[in-house]
């Protein structure tokens, strides 16, 4: 949902505890009904009080139909609701919020659609952030069997050589030259569920991300020097600081660090950049050793299990069809909109959802004893 990154911790140091927040932000409704009821739809959403939520949503298509922000986060209901359509379609108005983190492309070719692009050399069009970009690159796939489409990839230079191995590209290229190199349509990659018409159940939550080679044998013998005999469990426990859903998804990264104590496991740390934290001897930091996406993928691919919070890493890791645990908010990313601990994103995917805001006792805990049990199981 769209809001500024401290929003849900600036209320509740100022007012204290849950319950004040909300009676706070439902007496200021009536000086302010559209933007008080924002607030309150988003904080509701946080502390896990989605039915309370959607009816303020609901409230706010009324008073505001055409408001961007309002559509927007009324889009996250209707996933939540297992009508993609419907919640993608109204997530589109996102791109006016600049959600997307780019502009549109300025491209003078027709956007994408099935009924007109078949046979297309299309760009798919990737936006967001790393996550959001591994996320929909998937549907490189989708254009290449359903639709005899050549497929160039627009993406962040820093996955070029990483999504260049896919079968179903045919170039990557970086934004800046994309209007340049010819193509008979385009398509936003965050647009791509919608453009293809898909449901939750249209989805192909099968792998669709391969190492190289090369990286393999390199990230093979380096792993394999340690914990031989052990299970190999990768961890990450926070994404991007600046994501604005990083208020949702941090948690405490003893949760994962702490598990090195379990019998017959071997921990491996992707953490790199921020939130590092001083590690256990015997957890293995990959950390500096982790210099491109080639070297993050190939490393994954060595482990039996990967956990971590809603990061990159985690997709990345899903999307390579590796056992994932992902540890998830009470106020979900938009993948893990659905209840239930499985996302038809991804097969090799397990949730962990967070019951109550703030708190990641019973989730932490929930970790660990799985972890055991995959363990000697």
């Amino acid at each position: 949902m769209e809001k500024k990154v401290s929003f849900i911790q600036e209320l509740l140091e100022k007012f204290g505890d849950t319950d004040t927040v909300i009676n706070h932000l439902k007496s200021a409704t009536e000086q302010n009904p559209v933007a008080a009821r924002l607030d309150l739809q988003v904080f509701l959403n946080a502390v896990g009080r989605e039915e309370e939520s959607f009816a303020v949503s609901n409230e706010l298509i009324k008073l505001a139909p055409d408001d961007a922000r309002v559509l927007f986060n009324h889009g996250w209901h209707w996933l939540k609701r297992n009508q993609m359509q419907k919640g993608m379609a109204l997530l589109e108005f996102g791109r006016t919020l600049n959600t997307y983190g780019h502009p549109r492309l300025p491209s003078s070719q027709p956007l994408w659609t099935p009924e007109t692009g078949r046979g297309h050399r299309v760009h798919l069009v990737l936006e967001g952030g790393f996550g959001d970009e591994i996320i929909h690159f998937r549907f490189c796939k989708d254009l290449v069997e359903k639709y005899d489409c050549k497929v160039t990839v627009v993406c962040h230079p820093k996955l070029a050589t990483m999504f260049a191995t896919s079968p179903y590209v045919s170039a990557v290229m970086q934004r800046e030259v994309a209007t340049g190199v010819y193509h008979d349509s385009w398509l936003p990659g965050m647009s791509a569920a919608l453009a293809l018409g898909y449901e939750h159940k249209d989805l192909n939550g099968d792998k669709y991300l391969s190492p190289r080679p090369q990286q393999s044998a390199k990230w093979k013998s380096l792993i394999n020097n340690v914990g031989k005999g052990k299970l190999k469990v990768g961890i990450r426990w926070a994404g991007n600081p600046g994501f604005e859903h990083q208020q949702f998804r941090s948690f405490p990264p003893e949760i994962l660090t702490g598990l090195h104590d379990v019998s017959g496991v071997q921990l491996y740390s992707f953490q790199r950049d921020d939130n590092l934290v001083s590690l256990n001897d015997d957890i293995m930091d990959l950390g500096p050793h982790l210099a491109t996406w080639d070297d993050t993928l190939a490393a994954l691919n060595e482990m039996d299990l990967v956990i971590s919070s809603c990061t990159s890493v985690a997709h990345a890791s899903a999307a390579s069809g590796i056992k994932t645990w992902v540890l998830v908010p009470a106020l979900p990313y938009f993948v893990w909109a659905l209840e239930g601990d499985t996302s038809p994103w991804y097969n090799s995917v397990q949730l962990f959802r967070q019951k109550k805001f703030g708190s990641w006792d019973d989730v932490g805990q929930k970790v660990r004893e799985s972890l055991k049990g995959f363990a000697h199981g």
